[in-house]
This record gives C-alpha cells, sequence and structure tokens, in this order.
C-alpha cells in the first residue's frame, strides 16, 4: 500500500475503523473523535448512529481517506447505502485490493 493512503476497513454498528501508515493525518482524524491505537496503526471511532456514521464517512472522504471494498457491507458499500438514502451525496474513493501488495483504486 502507498504510504500516503489511510483506509477505512471496518465500519460495524458502532464502530469505525481506519488503517493509516503514519501519524500524519492525527490533526485531521482527532477533531472527528477518533482515537490512535499505536499498536494496531490504526484511528478507532465509536458512533451512536447511522446519520452519525454517515457525517463521519463524509467528513473522512473530503480529507482523503480510502474506502475498503470486500465481503457483505464493507465500508465502500456503506457509504454507497448512504448516498442511495440520501445521508451523503458526492464521490468516494473505494480501494479493491487483488493481491496483498496489489489494488485498484476508483472514484465512484
Amino acid at each position: 500500500m502507498n504510504a500516503s493512503y489511510s483506509v477505512v476497513v471496518k465500519a460495524d454498528a458502532s464502530e469505525i475503523i481506519v488503517n493509516a501508515v503514519n501519524e500524519n493525518i492525527d490533526s485531521k482524524m482527532l477533531p472527528l473523535g477518533f482515537t490512535f491505537d499505536s499498536k494496531l496503526s490504526r484511528y478507532v471511532k465509536f458512533v451512536g448512529n447511522i446519520k452519525e456514521k454517515a457525517k463521519i464517512f463524509e467528513a473522512l472522504r473530503d480529507i482523503g481517506i480510502l474506502f475498503s471494498d470486500g465481503k457483505e457491507w464493507c465500508p465502500a458499500e456503506l457509504f454507497e447505502y448512504f448516498r442511495e438514502q440520501g445521508f451523503v451525496n458526492g464521490t468516494f474513493k473505494r480501494i479493491s485490493w487483488i493481491k496483498p501488495t496489489e489494488y485498484i483504486i476508483r472514484e465512484i
């Protein structure tokens, strides 16, 4: 993965996880309510409801965070769902892995 990419890798019912390869995005993530787990190099935020999660997704998109593609309600699918429901607007960048070190980034 390119060192400049941070990726939403999980967005379950109450939690959003962003994998980060460096802490240079602290100034953008901490004001959004994320905490940094230095042992796992990831940011974590707990959210209370779908509207709060959608608002955070828009903020993450606006600072250049990518949304992971995958199976069953992956972060990229959630962004698309939020857009269909009118909770978010605009495009986002989806990252899909072909191999562990090979990926495709698409703006959708």
